[in-house]
């Protein structure tokens, strides 16, 4: 697979923007570190919606090995109805996500289902993510508690 910023520069700015929700899920899905890092602004943030809020591509990315490596043994990601509005240099974009997750202790499985809502930036080398929301919509397998749920206005 060719390295996200190649594909960042390539590819017209819609794609491109959906292009960081897809890229992020593949580099998680398949441990490609490199990727990862370069889906994310620098000084990024990534809302998890329950008070735990990541801040920076470093910290982030700590986090995001603790789990790859130490918690899970299997990532996918599904994703689905990827909306982007762009504005010049900035951009929003909403997509549905499903994931599914294999517990390296024990084996056992646990899904997912919420939205990701993302605030992007487009630099020299492309689209980045600054500013990440997950949104839990439902839960199967996790811990009680380990998702705050959003309901329906």
């Amino acid at each position: 697979m060719t390295g996200y910023s190649a594909i960042s520069r390539s590819i017209g700015p819609y794609r491109t923007g959906a292009a960081a929700h897809l890229l992020y899920c593949w580099a998680v899905d398949d441990l490609r570190l490199d990727d990862l890092a370069a889906v994310f602004t620098e000084d990024c943030t990534f809302d998890r919606d329950h008070g735990e809020v990541i801040q920076g591509r470093l910290a982030l990315i700590y986090f995001l090995i603790h789990r790859l490596l130490d918690i899970y043994s299997a990532i996918t990601h599904h994703l689905a109805n990827v909306w982007l509005d762009v504005d010049g240099d900035q951009a929003r974009s909403r997509s549905y996500v499903h994931a599914f997750h294999r517990f390296r202790v024990g084996g056992t499985v646990a899904e997912r289902w919420g939205t990701y809502e993302n605030d992007l930036v487009r630099s020299g080398e492309g689209w980045r993510i600054a500013h990440r929301r997950l949104r839990a919509h439902g839960t199967k397998g996790f811990p009680e508690g380990a998702f705050e749920f959003r309901e329906r206005a």
